[in-house]
């Protein structure tokens, strides 16, 4: 239907710069300037005739003879020009026809191989998509012969690929679809980790359903990259914890279930998760006793700029928060370089010990080193961060570090 209404609309487009210049065109006089022309030759052969005459080539019955004929032609030629002047344009209906015809057939070709008939026709199953199974169905096959059928598909493309395969219910099609969205992103080298982990959290979920819900390395690889390119990634946390809950490791579910519930405020998700945490301390034989939660208002986000080259990936990065002016951390995490998140959060589940917390301060130093040999000694560092200064609430809560060698 949308070709035949396209071919209407270039008809009419076509007609109407054709028709019209020809029907306008066959009312108005045609102008010809040719009588000036005649005029000028005709004065210029008249003085060519009087200096024939004046240097004798010709006598005076000659000269009037050749004048004569002059004017002759000059009358005839001058009465045609007149009568050419009053005739009228010609509209030859036919080939105007045919012309508009022509000119609409081959717009129209040159739409269908140059033009967004495929888009146009993919974007209109898509507004009916949600009507029908049918519907959808139509929409799914159209889409996945679009990208398909692309010589180079786009982030995008791959990744409402993966959306539609994952509506459909087609999981391994769908994580096939995500696996080359992870390879987009990785090919740009610069990229938003918060993006990257929404897409590792959606492939670990499709890896969850087609293991009927249990833990698999696939599953945790996923889950454990997504969290570590964003530290407060609940979603994975939460499926994780199912994951090792199911498989029956239990410590590890009550491990990443806390960290759950510290980053989630009280509701309904964090009660079921502190119901999880329950029933995997009883599964273990212990007290089913709610775990002592972080602060989850206080903490810092601490954001790495790219590290130099030529540091190891075995290398260790500790990262420490301070009270102002005191030697004892807070807060620490460390992580190997090849595992360094971009951005991390220290919270009181970072704490050394339960006598001294993140939240117990308003503000602290945030340092960080690394270490070749993984020992926390600071001594033995290559590398060091300067120590700046962060509040632990609100928007101020951030800080940005860069590591510089260290000279010794």
């Amino acid at each position: 239907m949308t070709l035949w209404i396209m071919l209407l609309v270039l008809t009419a487009l076509a007609a109407l710069f054709i028709a019209y210049p020809a029907v306008y065109g066959a009312q108005r006089d045609i102008i010809l300037a040719r009588n000036s022309d005649r005029l000028a030759a005709y004065d210029a052969r008249r003085a060519e005739i009087a200096e024939e005459q004046a240097m004798g080539a010709l006598d005076e019955q000659q000269a009037a003879i050749l004048l004569a004929e002059l004017d002759k032609n000059l009358l005839a030629e001058t009465g045609t020009a007149e009568a050419t002047l009053r005739a009228r344009g010609r509209l030859h209906w036919p080939w105007a026809v045919v012309a508009t015809l022509l000119v609409s057939v081959a717009a129209l070709s040159l739409y269908q191989r140059l033009g967004a008939q495929e888009t146009l026709a993919l974007y209109e199953k898509a507004q009916v998509r949600g009507e029908s199974e049918a519907d959808f169905m139509a929409f799914m096959s159209a889409y996945e012969d679009y990208v398909l059928g692309k010589a180079n598909p786009t982030t995008e493309d791959w990744f409402l690929l993966a959306d539609a395969y994952t509506q459909a219910g087609r999981f391994p099609e769908a994580i096939q679809a995500y696996d080359r969205v992870e390879a987009n992103y990785r090919a740009q080298g610069e990229y938003d980790p918060l993006d990257l982990s929404m897409i590792l959290t959606a492939r670990g979920q499709l890896h969850f359903f087609l293991a009927g819900q249990t833990w698999t390395e696939a599953l945790e690889r996923d889950f454990r990259e997504a969290i570590r390119l964003d530290p407060e990634n609940v979603r994975a946390m939460g499926t994780l914890g199912i994951a090792y809950f199911a498989d029956g490791e239990y410590q590890k579910a009550i491990d990443i279930w806390t960290v759950f519930a510290e980053l989630t405020p009280e509701g309904s998700e964090r009660d079921i998760v502190l119901a999880g945490i329950q029933a995997a301390q009883e599964q273990l034989g212990g007290e089913a006793n709610i775990p002592i939660l972080a602060s989850t208002t206080q903490r810092v986000e601490v954001v790495f700029t790219p590290l130099p080259a030529g540091i190891s990936a075995d290398a260790v990065v500790f990262v420490l928060a301070r009270p102002v002016g005191e030697r004892m951390p807070v807060a620490v995490q460390r992580h190997r370089v090849g595992e360094l998140p971009s951005r991390l959060i220290l919270t009181d589940r970072d704490r050394m010990n339960d006598d001294a917390r993140l939240s117990d301060y308003d503000t602290v130093e945030v340092t960080a080193f690394i270490s070749p040999g993984g020992t926390a000694n600071a001594a033995q560092a290559t590398h060091e961060a300067p120590m700046l200064q962060v509040n632990t609430e609100g928007d101020d809560a951030a800080v940005m570090l860069s590591f510089s060698p260290i000279a010794r």
